[in-house]
């Protein structure tokens, strides 16, 4: 019978004494030659906490190692006061104490299974949270790979090469090329204690690390640096990387030996607990619970929670919910299991970019960052610099905040899901630097597994959502697996990949979406109507305007079926089709896209008038179809009439549409009066609506008159509707004479049709004159003294007034030269008409009876008629400077007036 086994020689079973506070168990390894001998040490209790000891490392050495199955232990014996006893140990740390007994001196360890009262969870919660200080005040740390594993396998010929290479000692690399000696370092690498997660705090706390593998060994810092120039020739290693263990081993030798003592909780300090998840959760631990106590001493946070701190009483699934609401926040629901490493995370967070590519720089592997168009976030100076996570990051994946995150989160999208990659990346993100307005918010199913994910080719996210049902079939809820919960996350993803710019993939996600729907819900339903919505409006960001519209079109038309026009939802839709209008032809959609606008739920009579007035008769109709509040009112007919390029076609469709509901008023037919384009034709279309019973007044005349495009054909229109004599008033006159088109043909019209009394005022030769294209013949016409009753006289007794009553006030000059001028204005039209003669006639007559020139001699009007070609010319020049100082001769003109007046 083995003499190893844990029965062999029928000694009492070992059981532990209460360890006093302050101390730990130190082994004490008794020496023998033969390494098959029993083995055979002593427990003692040691004070690790006292003062002197600060200065400098302890006296004695920590074991890391692999626990290894426990199915088959072996005893070893430990004397005590009280006599020998057996304590089993598993076979793997069996063979480690037999190789590491000197055979003649004593050997200090300390190693977990044995100096920690295992069946004592108070003492081993203590203990644990005492082993990065444990490790660090050791003299040395042993790293224990295992024996040999193969037959005929040598471990002293791999370690040996590792220390050859890592010497810088030249050597081929050829001599890998036989296969031996590279198969035999994978294995090596591949070793279990790689993989553990407990190794990772015991060599990172190390002063000193010595690796050895059954009789060989090699010091640490030799062993990394070798793996790591080898590891360019080892395809195996160099694909995958290698195990994060040997960075830690790597610095052993650089830390410092003096250790600081702290009242606090003892740690490392490497890096943030998230930090150290991310990095970490893919190793393994025999209990589950040591994949979070294990990283604890290595934590630089200032607090950790209590629900985190070693306890092995608390179920792991309620271990695991405390970890991930302190890693992401509170305000998400989290639902573990306990017999997987799995969290499913649902919340409502906005996504602030997406990785767009991967790249070197400097040296460095980094992740350039694309931040989403409604984020607001500026996204990181030079990019996102990767480090050695579980999860490695790849392109396309996104980085979002979660409401009440204490950071952002990395997470990948899938079918109806996102995975979590890194739950702490090192960087934060405030609010402040957030769009708070136009950040957009989504539902968030979140699966973080900390075993690895396989890898899924693109376009077969199915296979992913198979194996996580075959990996744990009751992660998801009823709700999550409710059909509903699923479209929802399509959706919410869908709406995510447009945020992203990503608007193919974003339709085929909502085309998903809507064939969900349709089938489960039948094809005329309003989530399938949603999602077609959304693929037309993708369409359009993708420069296919022409489909979207007709899609949106469609999809109306369903919603006027399902919902009624006067829906929110189909009004939505209106506004979508409208802006795709404005954006494909803004001259002609920009006023309506004014007033359908995003956010935009009632329409005022002025944002219809500013419609009509401008907009064409299909415009127009659209929006009497689609929309409830588009009144046809008196003010919309008016606007409509002032249409000049759709006028009549408007007003011949919102005629039809109102039918007897509205009737045409003096302001439509004014309005329709002044058209310069389509004037003749709308006041056909208005005054045969109700044939002969609207009364032609003056105001619609004068517009008429006034219309510079079709005035001539509007007024013909007019007066043929109205019977009988028209009184002609100086506002028409005014009007017409002043036509630059139309002037002599209207004027004449008018004077025509008009009764006999008509006066032509200042005002009207005024417009007359002012009018350069038509004023000559215009005067022509309102100055004929068989049409009208000439007032022009009455601006030489204006003049004539002023000189008496400047001679009266002692203002000879002044008044003298405003009669001269108005004087030569009177005598400058006549010569335009070729009246100068009676004119200078009527003056020598009007001089001698005036009583102010009386004093004159009367051969004066003699002079004036015999130099009548030398007046001429100079009126000619008086003429061209009062067109110069036109202003100033209204000016004078006016206060004459309303001082007579």
């Amino acid at each position: 019978m083995d003499q190893n086994a844990a029965s062999s020689n029928g000694n009492p079973t070992f059981t532990y004494t209460p360890l006093p506070s302050g101390c730990i168990r130190l082994l004490r390894l008794s020496p023998h030659f033969d390494t098959t001998a029993r083995i055979h040490c002593q427990l003692f209790d040691y004070p690790a906490t006292v003062q002197h000891s600060a200065a400098s490392s302890h006296l004695y050495e920590a074991l890391s190692y692999v626990w290894g199955s426990s199915e088959k232990q072996h005893a070893i014996t430990v004397t005590d006061e009280r006599g020998d006893f057996d304590l089993p140990v598993t076979a793997n740390l069996h063979a480690a104490l037999a190789h590491l007994r000197n055979p003649l001196l004593d050997r200090m360890i300390w190693v977990d299974a044995v100096c920690i009262n295992q069946e004592d969870n108070m003492e081993k919660a203590k203990q644990i949270q005492r082993m990065a200080e444990i490790y660090s005040h050791a003299a040395r740390v042993v790293v224990w790979l295992g024996d040999r594993e193969a037959e005929g396998g040598d471990d002293s010929e791999v370690l040996e090469s590792l220390r050859v290479v890592a010497s810088g000692i030249p050597f081929d690399p050829l001599f890998l090329a036989d296969g031996k000696l590279k198969e035999k370092v994978v294995a090596l690498v591949n070793r279990p204690w790689f993989n553990r997660i407990w190794v990772l705090q015991e060599v990172a706390a190390a002063r000193s690390v010595l690796i050895k593998c059954g009789s060989a060994e090699v010091d640490g810092f030799a062993f990394c640096w070798g793996l790591e120039l080898l590891s360019p020739t080892l395809p195996e290693l160099r694909g995958r990387g290698l195990p994060p263990a040997i960075a830690l081993i790597r610095g052993a030798n650089f830390r410092s030996k003096q250790m600081a003592i702290s009242t606090e909780r003892f740690s490392l300090n490497l890096s943030p607990f998230g930090e150290l998840v991310d990095r970490y959760q893919a190793c393994q631990a025999t209990v589950r619970h040591d994949k979070v106590f294990s990283l604890l001493g290595m934590s630089s946070d200032d607090w950790l929670p209590d629900g985190l701190l070693p306890n092995y009483e608390q179920p792991w699934e309620d271990l695991l919910q405390r970890l991930v609401r302190y890693l992401i926040g509170d305000q998400v629901s989290v639902e573990t299991w306990p017999d997987t490493e799995m969290v499913v995370v649902r919340g409502v967070g906005r996504i602030l970019a997406a990785i767009s590519d991967i790249s070197f720089v400097a040296g460095t592997q980094v992740a350039s960052l694309t931040p989403t168009k409604s984020s607001g976030w500026a996204g990181l100076d030079g990019g996102l610099p990767l480090q050695a996570w579980a999860k490695p990051l790849q392109v396309g994946d996104l980085v979002c905040i979660l409401q009440g995150a204490l950071g952002p989160v990395i997470v990948r999208p899938h079918a109806d899901y996102f995975s979590i990659v890194v739950t702490c990346p090192p960087f934060t993100v405030e609010n402040e630097d957030l769009n708070p307005e136009q950040g957009l918010e989504y539902n968030f199913l979140l699966v973080w597994d900390w075993e690895t994910e396989p890898e899924i080719s693109p376009g077969k996210e199915s296979e992913f959502a198979g194996w996580l049902g075959r990996r744990v079939p009751q992660c998801l809820n009823e709700e999550a697996q409710a059909l509903a919960g699923k479209q929802v996350r399509l959706r919410d993803k869908a709406f995510i990949l447009e945020d992203m710019g990503e608007y193919e993939q974003a339709s085929l996600a909502f085309l998903e979406v809507g064939n969900s729907f349709q089938q489960d819900l039948g094809k005329e339903n309003l989530y399938t109507l949603e999602a077609k919505e959304r693929i037309a409006l993708l369409h359009n960001k993708m420069g296919e305007a022409d489909k979207a519209s007709a899609m949106l079109q469609e999809i109306m038309k369903a919603r006027k079926g399902l919902q009624g026009v006067g829906h929110a939802d189909t009004f939505k839709s209106v506004l979508h089709l409208v802006a795709i209008y404005h954006q494909n032809n803004a001259r002609a959609w920009g006023p309506v896209a004014q007033v359908y606008r995003e956010g935009s739920e009632t329409r005022t009579e002025e944002d219809v008038i500013s419609i009509a007035e401008s907009c064409s008769a299909e415009q127009v109709a659209f929006l009497l179809d689609w929309d409830v509040q588009f009144p046809i009112t008196e003010g919309v007919l008016e606007a409509a009439a002032r249409n000049t390029i759709y006028g009549d076609e408007v007003v011949e469709l919102l005629l039809a549409r109102a039918g007897k509901d509205i009737d045409v008023t003096e302001r439509i037919l004014v309005a329709a009066a002044g058209n310069c384009r389509k004037g003749e034709h709308l006041l056909d279309v208005l005054l045969s609506r109700y044939g002969g019973d609207v009364p032609i007044t003056g105001e619609m005349l004068v517009a008429a008159a006034a219309n510079v495009g079709q005035g001539e054909e509007a007024v013909k229109l007019l007066l043929k509707r109205r019977k009988g004599k028209v009184r002609v008033t100086s506002a028409m006159l005014t009007a017409a004479v002043g036509n630059g088109r139309y002037g002599q043909s209207i004027s004449t019209q008018l004077l025509e049709r008009g009764e006999n009394d008509t006066a032509v005022t200042f005002e009207v030769f005024m417009a007359a004159w002012l009018n350069w294209r038509q004023g000559r013949q215009a005067i022509q016409v309102i100055l004929n003294p068989n049409r009208t009753h000439n007032s022009l006289l009455k601006m030489v007794h204006t003049g004539a007034l002023f000189a008496f009553v400047g001679s009266r006030l002692s203002c000879l000059v002044v008044a003298g030269c405003m009669a001269w001028q108005l004087v030569c204005y009177a005598m400058l039209m006549a010569s335009w008409l070729g009246n100068l003669h009676s004119w200078l006639n009527w003056l020598n007559s009007w001089f001698n009876r005036a009583t102010v020139w009386s004093k004159l001699p009367s051969r004066a009007a003699l002079w004036v008629t015999a130099n009548m070609e030398r007046l001429e010319n100079v009126f000619g020049w008086v003429g061209e400077t009062l067109i110069r100082y036109q202003g100033r001769e209204k000016e004078i003109v006016a206060f004459i007036l309303d001082y007579l007046f």
